[in-house]
């Protein structure tokens, strides 16, 4: 009887794990498709035709293939982050 319930444990304490992991995971894409939209995910504030609210900047070149960090910045409440990308291609 032990066993099963040291089992059950084991397997909740499992689940709950992946269950956080997976918050985790869906609230931080959420967040990066809001700034790719030009929305800031803490103001809220929008990019316009007349105001760039949300600036990104490349802060390294990954050359065709591989990862690139891009800065996100929100001038209206002055939030900042570093996000990983990976590009496209070179386009051949």
């Amino acid at each position: 009887m032990e066993v099963i319930i040291n089992i059950l444990t084991i397997i909740s304490i499992m689940a709950l794990i992946f269950v956080v992991a997976y918050l985790i995971y869906t609230g931080h894409s959420k967040k990066i498709e809001k700034l790719k939209r030009g929305i800031c995910p803490e103001c809220g504030a929008i990019n316009t035709e007349a105001e760039q609210i949300i600036s990104t900047k490349a802060l390294n070149s990954a050359g065709c293939s591989g990862v690139r960090d891009i800065e996100y910045h929100c001038k209206g409440c002055d939030y900042k982050t570093i996000e990983k990308s990976t590009s496209r291609g070179c386009g051949i």
